[in-house]
């Protein structure tokens, strides 16, 4: 009887879950006369999840479905346009999912996106290299004026940008025509802060460095430029964006060694910017807390002087102490703009 009882009650506790998450909205969308039906609902889990939409033509009985479901991992998620919605016939209901699928669109991606796709069309993965395995060139520029988060918004993609930033599908093949809308999650930069606003970090003569949730920013007079965005499909970023991937960040002349941390993965990855140029790479070393570290100072790694300190993993899998010269790893990074040129 208990048995059947608790089994009637998460069946009814699924019901309200779902009937929760589902609405219908009857309109004649297409003004042909005719009502047509919206159907909407949120599917999500632990990792992934998103609004799915079907929308019925009144007088065809034709639907069209759109989708933005994708993990709770990425700060920017591309979404394809199915063809039959770029007819124009069918734009009116298009609009309609636009509008209650996407933030805004803008005509073209602002500085902080443009790092991330400047990034993944300009990356290169090495596995020989004394100090890195992962070189980017984002061709960060510095833009006047005071430093600007935007909110959320969308951009229309296709051809070759498509290709590089849809993840959705492996190995697929896309036609020349098709079309889809990039959404940047910018609001999580301002994930578990009270205030949206980026943090002063620290200043030398020339450069003030500020961070966000899953940024890092310098400026310079009345200038600023972006050094640094976790994306899960280029840098590596966090399971859920709502918790902070940027840990610390180190101002060392014209350069910056930021700490990034990935949750739940319990390593931690180093990325070394030149500001100027813009040219970031990962230390390929993954590394753990060691304690005994000055508590002032980073917990996972150290920077006394000249030098860097890093609690790394062996082969046996025992913590040991590795000291790196940073003049050493800059002189290494000026070397990988070579690897990251533009056409």
């Amino acid at each position: 009887m208990i048995k059947s009882l608790l089994f009637i009650f998460l069946f009814s506790s699924f019901i309200v879950y779902s009937q929760f998450n589902e609405k219908t909205v009857i309109e004649d969308f297409n003004k042909d006369g005719v009502k047509d039906t919206l159907h909407s609902s949120y599917d999500g889990g632990s990792g992934f999840g998103g609004t799915n939409l079907r929308i019925v033509n009144g007088r065809t009985n034709e639907s069209f479905k759109l989708d933005n479901y994708g993990a709770y991992s990425q700060i920017q998620s591309t979404v394809i346009i199915p063809e039959i919605l770029n007819l124009e016939k069918n734009r009116p209901f298009y609009q309609v999912l636009e509008k209650r699928l996407f933030p805004k669109i803008r005509k073209k991606a602002e500085a902080s996106l443009l790092w991330i796709i400047n990034g993944i069309y300009h990356h290169k993965r090495i596995k020989e290299n004394t100090f890195f395995d992962l070189v980017i060139n984002p061709k960060s520029k510095w833009i006047k004026g005071d430093i600007e988060i935007p909110k959320p918004y969308a951009i229309s993609v296709e051809k070759d940008t498509l290709k590089k930033m849809f993840t959705g599908e492996f190995a697929r093949e896309f036609k020349k025509e098709e079309k889809g809308i990039l959404t940047y999650y910018s609001g999580v930069h301002y994930a578990r802060r009270k205030e949206k606003k980026v943090r002063k970090i620290e200043a030398n003569r020339n450069y003030t460095i500020y961070d966000t949730a899953h940024g890092v920013l310098v400026k310079n007079a009345d200038k600023y430029k972006w050094l640094f965005i976790s994306d899960v499909n280029l840098t590596g970023a966090p399971d859920k964006l709502r918790w902070p991937s940027i840990t610390k960040v180190k101002l060392y002349g014209k350069h910056v060694v930021i700490h990034q941390s990935v949750p739940p993965d319990t390593y931690h990855n180093i990325y070394v910017v030149n500001i100027e140029t813009g040219i970031t790479a990962r230390l390929k070393y993954r590394f753990y807390d060691k304690p005994g570290f000055n508590k002032n100072e980073m917990t996972t790694f150290l920077i006394q002087k000249d030098k860097i300190h890093l609690s790394i993993e062996n082969d046996e899998y025992e913590n040991e102490l590795k000291v790196i010269k940073l003049n050493r790893i800059f002189k290494e990074l000026k070397k990988m703009s070579k690897l990251v040129t533009y056409d």
